[in-house]
């Protein structure tokens, strides 16, 4: 799926519309935690205690095993 930033005021946001955010089961209220990873940003319901925790670390493992393939990808 290829999105576009929209100019809000001096920034910029990406917009999800009501069918994105209705399959991801998040609203507007819905704290996101928001990750770098190199050229990836990832954008996930932010979870409290060790969930956030063992999906950072599950990430970092693939990215690390996978990352020739996930840059070839990003090309």
């Amino acid at each position: 799926m290829i999105r576009h930033l929209t100019k809000l005021g001096d920034d910029w946001a990406l917009v999800f519309d009501r069918e994105m955010l209705r399959r991801l089961n998040v609203s507007g209220e819905t704290p996101l935690e928001v990750t770098e990873e190199g050229r990836f940003v990832l954008i996930a319901p932010a979870e409290s205690g060790s969930e956030g925790a063992r999906f950072r670390e599950a990430f970092a493992r693939v990215k690390e095993k996978y990352a020739e393939a996930l840059e070839r990808l990003a090309k």
